[in-house]
């Protein structure tokens, strides 16, 4: 009842991820960490929660994330290596791909890396994605979130982070509902062929 075989490829580099690298290596990022572990309500770790959230506002929503010119060479050697590899690694029968602009824009790369990879069908699966932070995408960390929603931190804490919903978002546990529908889509749609999920 299964796919002959399962390929999971993960996207190139984001914007965010170069911007969340940036932000990491930010001494004003540094103290405010330091004065959040301290103490997360103090009007110290508030004044530089202002800071950093109006410094590393998100301009775009995470579904529209694009890659960068590296993720999109990432993604061009991966099609690449992947087709010199083909006599293990073969042509997918189908491409189930996420949606979201950095993953099709993987896929794309992907393709030009791997020119037969254009005549397979591919469908879009909005399942397969990032765990939805709703409100919290709002502040572009965890932690900034926390700051400005306490009480957020607080059921976080007392519901445990496996059942916690993010406001407007979903639980770890609505992730795994939603994988848990792609596996029976797999078996039911694929079985005996070769997936790729990008």
């Amino acid at each position: 009842k299964w796919p002959k075989s399962i390929t999971i490829i993960r996207h190139g580099e984001s914007e965010y991820n170069v911007l969340k690298g940036i932000k990491e290596k930010d001494p004003e990022y540094q103290d405010f960490r330091k004065a959040f572990e301290r103490d997360n309500k103090s009007l110290t770790t508030k004044e530089l929660a202002e800071i950093i959230k109006e410094k590393y506002a998100v301009s775009v929503s995470d579904y529209k994330t694009p890659l960068t010119k590296q993720g999109i060479e990432q993604a061009f050697l991966t099609g690449k290596r992947l087709h010199e590899q083909s006599a293990e690694q073969p042509i997918p029968d189908i491409i189930i791909c996420s949606p979201y602009l950095r993953t099709v824009e993987t896929l794309a790369a992907m393709q030009r890396g791997w020119a037969d990879l254009k005549n397979v069908f591919v469908r879009h699966d909005d399942r397969i994605r990032e765990q939805d932070h709703g409100l919290a995408l709002l502040y572009n960390d965890r932690m900034l979130f926390n700051v400005f929603h306490p009480e957020q931190k607080a059921l976080r804490g007392l519901k445990d982070s496996y059942w916690y919903k993010f406001p407007q978002g979903e639980s770890i546990s609505d992730v795994r509902d939603r994988i848990g529908s792609m596996i029976t889509t797999l078996i039911r749609e694929w079985a005996e062929k070769n997936v790729w999920l990008v």
